[in-house]
């Protein structure tokens, strides 16, 4: 999913490329995108104290057994990141959109004209919307396998429970972006 700017901005584009959720089945969760094409990249657990990397060509069988609780695990399919860790229940995190860093400062003034809240990294920003969920402006390229290929995020549809989303179509998630 592309977003072009508004008359004046129609050289922005923004590709949303991303999104995270929590879940208590992280396993079968994986086993859902490895299924449906997807190669993971890299898992992220704690284990005895400390965060360490289960990453490929690990398999699930090389560590089932043991107490980890997964922070982070990484699949990626084309342009589309999709990341997950462990959480008592499913909930919805955040999307993320690649930005160039000029996108990215025009996305961050008019967040912080609107009075959201704002977490500005060198690697990302996140942008806390009213509406419970985070939007993540990454400007690192890296994060995809690859953005020239035709896989990429259609549709992407939230749900919240917060009220005011379903009437923002053109309302402040718009002004975010333009």
């Amino acid at each position: 999913m592309e977003y072009v700017g508004n008359e004046l901005n129609k050289e922005v584009i923004f590709v949303l490329f991303h999104y995270h959720f929590w879940t208590p089945r992280v396993e079968e969760t994986e086993r859902f995108y490895v299924n449906n094409g997807f190669g993971i990249y890299q898992r992220i657990g704690k284990y005895q104290g400390d965060f360490q990397n289960f990453d490929p060509p690990l398999v699930w069988d090389d560590f089932r057994g043991k107490d980890i609780l997964f922070r982070i695990i990484e699949a990626r399919k084309g342009s589309i990141n999709v990341t997950f860790g462990y959480g008592k229940k499913i909930i919805f995190d955040h999307i993320g959109f690649l930005v160039n860093e000029k996108e990215q400062e025009l996305i961050y003034q008019n967040a912080v004209n609107m009075n959201w809240t704002v977490d500005r990294g060198k690697r990302r920003t996140f942008i806390t919307t009213p509406y419970s969920f985070r939007i993540e402006l990454q400007t690192n390229k890296d994060t995809a396998d690859s953005m020239t290929d035709n896989i990429k995020i259609e549709e992407l549809r939230l749900e919240t429970i917060k009220k005011g989303l379903e009437g923002d179509t053109f309302g402040s998630l718009n002004r975010l972006f333009v």
